[in-house]
């Protein structure tokens, strides 16, 4: 009997730590339940409007995805805001870790320890409070301010559930009977905004002496010191592969220049500098795609670059040079 007396105390304890002041309503057994976190990672982003793209297939490393179980786990009460962490899902058991049946619980992962901070955000953790992928994309830069930096290869995934009821763990009212585990499903994604520069070949072609883009963030500026170039060398276009980089959801601008041909041997070839291209308000879970084509050359009036992303044309100010097949520096 004393040793029962010991297994039960930590159960016990663990389920205090939840506990809402409210008490809920009565229920079989011994009053507590079983939660059962199940992670589902979903490491694919949204390319466009017609399709999604698993971020391997762009060059992320799979060896760099983490595995469900090895994601830090937190549980919410959510009719009393309290929280408690695992470092780890496969560190939380649902034997051990037991919860009031009958209460209300929301479970979150993330790849990254610790969680990010929500306090500065309008977003409520509690009862129909929502955060992840659709949540306003404007509280987004506060809760992961100074959180998911910038970079080449590095990710960050969360996930939510849905708010889950507690159900008792014993069917019989002795609590005995066949084991009920609440199941709890999570699907985590890339939160990061990620980004890509291509060219084509009527661009580079027409820019046969270099091309060297930036992409800028609040804080970062790429590329830099380990990171892939952004453009190519003179002489070296068909060499350029594009790079994807991963940013914190929030505001980024994208400039660059290239050079032309060489006119004359005695001639030096004209640089074209591009006017700012900026996103402003960036979706997380998201791939944007720019591709810089030049057309119209020699067609008059319609000369000119054209910029899309995702397919679709960007509007951007005219270029710092006017193009014109016939220009001279």
């Amino acid at each position: 009997m004393k040793i029962m007396m010991k297994r039960l105390i930590y159960p016990m304890l663990a389920a205090a730590v939840f506990s809402c002041s409210k008490e809920p309503a009565p229920v079989p057994g011994d009053g507590l339940g079983v939660l059962n976190p199940e992670v589902q990672l979903l490491p694919v982003v949204d390319a466009d409007t017609r399709a999604q793209v698993d971020i391997t297939s762009l060059g992320f490393p799979a060896s760099k995805i983490p595995q469900g179980k090895q994601m830090r786990l937190r549980i919410i009460n959510a009719q009393t805001g309290g929280t408690r962490v695992w470092d780890a899902v496969s560190q939380y058991s649902p034997v051990r870790d037991l919860l009031p049946a009958g209460n209300r619980y929301r479970a979150q992962v993330g790849s990254r320890v610790p969680f990010p901070d929500y306090s500065n955000s309008d977003a409520q953790l509690v009862d129909g409070g929502e955060l992840h992928k659709h949540q306003p994309s404007e509280l987004i830069p506060r809760v992961y301010e100074g959180y998911i930096g910038d970079g080449y290869d590095s990710l960050y995934f969360e996930g939510w559930s849905e708010i889950v009821t507690i159900l008792p763990r014993y069917t019989g009212s002795d609590g005995e009977g066949t084991t009920v585990v609440t199941p709890c499903p999570i699907a985590a994604h890339v939160v990061n905004t990620l980004v890509t520069i291509e060219f084509t070949d009527n661009f580079k072609n027409y820019f046969p002496n270099g091309a060297n883009f930036r992409i800028e963030t609040l804080r970062n500026s790429f590329p830099r010191t380990g990171t892939p170039k952004i453009g190519y060398d003179a002489g070296a276009a068909d060499s350029y592969v594009p790079a994807v980089y991963y940013l914190r959801p929030y505001s980024f601008r994208i400039t660059g220049e290239a050079v032309k041909a060489t006119p004359a041997a005695d001639i030096d070839p004209v640089t074209v500098r591009f006017a700012e291209t900026v996103n402003a308000s960036p979706a997380p879970q998201t791939l944007y795609r720019y591709r810089f084509d030049v057309s119209g050359i020699g067609g008059g009036d319609s000369s000119g670059i054209t910029i899309t992303l995702n397919g679709e044309p960007v509007d951007t100010d005219d270029t710092d040079h006017e193009l014109n097949p016939d220009a001279r520096p």
